[in-house]
């Protein structure tokens, strides 16, 4: 950030949405009738099977998959290309071995032309925020992974995006680490406000962090539940039942997401 504290998220919108996958002579059916509406600023979870197409979908929204059929619409403007303004944090932190956390943070910021005083300026402001000024000059095969996927974070948000796609960012951490790390995002979040949209496996996860779980199907990817999660903020993360709601939702959503896993298994 550049002292804002307001970015503002981008209104998401699939419209429509049919997708697959050539596979030897035939198509595969990866995404079927996809219509979803993301409100500026909303963290939205999504969950489901291995396979039902999450990734697919962020994918889009980051304009490097095109769907076969409907649109991808970014405040009312069909996605046709990458843009600045919408960030992409993977599984594993994708970290440069060979750059310091310093060099690692400012990448993307280098890539996009950012002159170096403004560079080291925001850099040095989202390490702090992560608490990590201290190893800015670290080598990074020395931190730890969860250092290091907050190094990953700072590189992300020190773009300002207003749209944060994520991709089971925190499925490498050990459990604590793991708490650690989604807290520190999830208070930087609630500065930002940018669209979260964010992909797991883990439904606590989803509940505990998101404003709204959106449950998929076995492949073809369909939404068979969109549920608005009424917990409210700021969330005890390391005691979940603590969160009050948070027990009946969690079995709630759990039936759904197990009928599926169990249908996807059978087929």
């Amino acid at each position: 950030m550049t002292g804002r504290q307001d970015i503002g998220g981008l209104h998401v919108s699939f419209s429509g949405i049919r997708h697959g996958f050539t596979h030897g002579e035939r198509v595969v059916r990866a995404l079927w009738g996809i219509d979803l509406e993301i409100p500026a600023g909303q963290f939205v979870c999504l969950v489901g099977p291995s396979g039902c197409g999450k990734t697919t979908l962020l994918g889009m929204v980051a304009g490097l998959v095109k769907p076969r059929e409907g649109t991808v619409a970014l405040d009312s403007q069909p996605v046709t290309h990458v843009r600045r303004d919408v960030a992409y944090m993977l599984a594993r932190d994708a970290l440069l071995p060979w750059l310091n956390a310093r060099h690692n943070a400012e990448l993307g910021l280098l890539v996009r032309g950012v002159a170096k005083a403004e560079r080291a300026r925001r850099v040095e402001a989202w390490l702090a925020r992560v608490g990590l000024s201290e190893f800015a000059d670290s080598n990074i095969l020395r931190l730890s992974q969860g250092m290091r996927q907050r190094v990953a974070i700072a590189r992300t948000l020190v773009q300002e995006p207003r749209c944060i796609l994520m991709d089971e960012p925190f499925a490498a951490l050990d459990a604590q680490t793991r708490i650690l790390v989604q807290q520190s995002f999830v208070n930087l979040w609630e500065q930002q406000r940018a669209t979260v949209i964010f992909v797991t496996h883990d439904l606590a996860e989803a509940i505990l962090l998101g404003d709204r779980v959106v449950l998929m199907s076995r492949r073809p990817g369909r939404i068979v539940a969109d549920m608005p999660i009424e917990l409210p903020r700021p969330r005890d993360l390391h005691t979940p039942s603590a969160n009050e709601g948070f027990d009946m939702t969690h079995v709630k959503l759990a039936d759904l997401l197990r009928d599926q896993v169990l249908a996807a298994d059978a087929a």
